[in-house]
């Protein structure tokens, strides 16, 4: 009776533990997203009505962001290298666009990639914020699910 209690306990924080990494994944890639909007929009801002080069914008950011990121260096390729594993494959390949962008376009064709870029993450964060709550009650449902589901085959 004791294992079954054991094994019981053991298999809800497993499934808990799950639904939680899941879901600190999904806050983090919000995060990251909504971290890339505001550099993205910095970065318009900037060059639209200053036309600052990128290296000096790379130097005014925010130390916030390079610490949400993890990049070592003020390089938008570091940046992005950084962002690969939690970004999914629409927002990278806009971040991607910009990045080329940046380093042979004229200053027209880089604000209109970086409205590109910006149009597609804002829509990736609105569709992200718009499932994390769902997501949440679904995972943590599942898990509780499976769990009771497992103390009734075992009773």
């Amino acid at each position: 009776m004791l294992l079954k209690i054991c094994g019981c306990g053991l298999l809800f924080v497993s499934a808990l533990a799950a639904s939680v990494w899941k879901l600190r994944k999904a806050r983090r890639q919000l995060l990251l997203l909504e971290g890339w909007i505001d550099f993205l929009t910095f970065v318009r801002g900037e060059i639209g009505s200053r036309m600052t080069p990128l290296f000096r914008i790379l130097e005014a950011t925010d130390p916030a962001f390079f610490e949400l990121l993890g990049a070592k260096e003020k390089r938008l390729e570091d940046y992005l290298c950084a962002s690969e594993k939690d970004l999914d494959r629409d927002s990278l390949e806009a971040l991607s666009s910009f990045a080329a962008a940046c380093e042979t376009s004229y200053r027209a064709d880089l604000l209109a990639s970086c409205d590109r870029a910006l149009f597609t993450l804002s829509q990736k964060r609105q569709e992200l914020a718009s499932e994390l709550p769902k997501e949440k009650r679904r995972t943590f449902s599942i898990s509780l699910l499976a769990v009771g589901l497992v103390i009734l085959l075992f009773w």
